[in-house]
């Protein structure tokens, strides 16, 4: 699924309204209804809202939404904040609709709402461009003291729908949960804007088809449709060594959990064959952690410090737990100057390549990496933020590499300039050995001959997958990164 800038979403109605054709009056209706619709999917006519509406489009949807839930017997307050001296067209039309509201402006002070009531927040929407002062701030700052639970339409107000690295977030209203138009936002899915937004769901209001279709955008959001269409079904007359063999090389001495992990998620991606390299101190458990594996030990009980024969191999996944020491150092550049197969770097292999980021440009394949903000930070120099996600950009073209940089809404950063942002997963994945387990998955993915790309996103929308699924017999607090291969197969049944 694309997702649009506010100007490419403007441009959308404009078409919807003069291909379809239809009124803007009546499109602001049909999206209106959208948002009643689901509002009385979640809520019993016994629920009681206030809905707060600015004088633009947003507002007028605010209104709209208002007569429709009226019309449905639900209790609605309207308030109209008067933010200026006259409405845009649709927002009067639909006022005039409207029997019974008041209003807010700049002499009045704002009254709290009943501690029950649904707030919604219809004030100003995606059209923002630039942070709010006077009137406008002290209203959301006023909301936001009278803490209700609290459902935008579209954005929340004070928050820039594309980028806000220039605005002011303390002013913004915050929500609970945005009901948002048609495509994802950018401000929705990162991590400046996004916990201002709450989860979010998408509207259909049926813009116009073909141009979403004609469209370019650089950003894209992964769901089940994409994730299903590449997809690759198995053959029946196959195998073991049709599915590939993956190689991981993990752990020291204290983390070797990293590497069973690691290898539960590679043997549940599909993979054929895999074998772990692990430090000699492994050789008694490792059989019987992972039963399935094969496993090649290095010399050394502490830490690796050489490499097995690399031929056998499809792809080499490296980094969970294997620490920094100058003889694993040592083997991750020769594994990168003599491994001809797809290579993932994940944890400690990532900390070393900060240091020596010229390595990568000795991989035979583009290599996926796969940092935490953290991780990341060390890589590029760029801090924890929404900075992050053009500097992972630019890391990926620099390097000739895919970029999965992890978090709520995992971004994958492609040299070509893409970036796709995942819909699946929860808190619960803020756990050690998550990204362990994500490493074999992408492993055994790129083992199997899918493209670099496609394993990237793929495996991290698996993943989380896995993740939401875990919810029927796990909480978000309860979930074990070791519970997550276990939902791999149910993940994969859905595409």
């Amino acid at each position: 699924m694309k997702i649009l800038s506010v100007e490419q979403i403007r441009e959308a109605d404009r078409l919807t309204i003069e291909r379809e054709p239809i009124s803007s009056i009546d499109l602001m209706e049909r999206a209106a209804a959208g948002i009643t619709d689901r509002l009385t999917e979640i809520f019993d006519p016994n629920t009681p809202f206030t809905i707060y509406c600015g004088m633009g489009n947003n507002g007028g949807d605010g209104l709209a939404i208002a007569r429709q839930l009226r019309s449905a017997d639900y209790d609605v307050r309207v308030v109209v904040i008067q933010h200026r001296t006259t409405g845009s067209p649709d927002f009067e039309t639909n006022l005039s609709k409207l029997n019974a509201f008041e209003t807010w402006s700049s002499d009045d002070r704002p009254e709290g709402d009943e501690p029950d009531r649904i707030r919604i927040d219809a004030i100003l929407g995606s059209g923002l461009s630039q942070p709010l002062d006077g009137f406008l701030a002290e209203v959301c700052q006023a909301l936001n003291r009278d803490r209700r639970f609290t459902i935008a339409v579209d954005v929340p107000t004070g928050i820039f729908a594309d980028d806000n690295r220039e605005n002011d977030l303390s002013l913004a209203l915050r929500a609970d949960a945005t009901l948002t138009f048609q495509w994802p936002k950018r401000a929705l899915l990162l991590p400046d804007s996004g916990p201002l937004c709450g989860p979010f769901e998408l509207i259909d209001i049926d813009l116009d088809a073909q141009y979403e279709d004609e469209v370019l955008t650089p950003n894209y959001f992964v769901d089940h449709y994409w994730v299903a269409q590449r997809y690759r079904e198995r053959p029946s007359f196959a195998h073991k060594n049709r599915f590939g063999h993956a190689l991981l090389a993990a752990g020291a001495r204290g983390t070797l959990g990293a590497a069973i992990m690691s290898a539960r998620g590679a043997l549940r991606s599909g993979v054929g064959l895999l074998t772990g390299y692990l430090p000699g101190s492994a050789e008694l458990i490792w059989p019987s952690s992972v039963p399935e594996a094969m496993g090649v030990f290095d010399p050394l009980p502490e830490h690796l410090s050489d490499l097995p024969q690399l031929d056998r191999y499809t792809a080499i996944g490296v980094g969970p737990g294997i620490g920094q020491d100058e003889d694993t150092s040592h083997m991750l550049q020769n594994l990168i100057r003599q491994a001809s197969v797809p290579l993932v770097f994940d944890a400690d292999a990532l900390n070393i390549l900060a240091e020596n980021l010229t390595w990568l440009s000795f991989c035979q394949q583009m290599p996926i990496l796969t940092p935490h903000p953290g991780e990341f930070a060390r890589l590029s120099g760029v801090s924890p933020g929404p900075d992050q996600y053009d500097a992972a950009l630019e890391f990926a073209a620099r390097h000739q590499c895919v970029l999965v940089l992890k978090g709520a809404y995992t971004a994958t950063a492609l040299p070509n300039g893409e970036m796709y942002f995942n819909s699946t997963g929860h808190s619960g994945l803020a756990t050690g050995g998550s990204g362990d387990v994500l490493t074999g998955l992408l492993t055994g993915l790129r083992a199997q001959g899918y493209g670099v790309a496609e394993a990237a996103i793929m495996g991290v929308y698996l993943h989380g997958r896995a993740a939401e699924l875990a919810l029927a017999d796990q909480s978000e607090e309860s979930l074990l990164a070791t519970d997550l291969p276990e939902y791999f197969g149910q993940a994969f049944a859905e595409l």
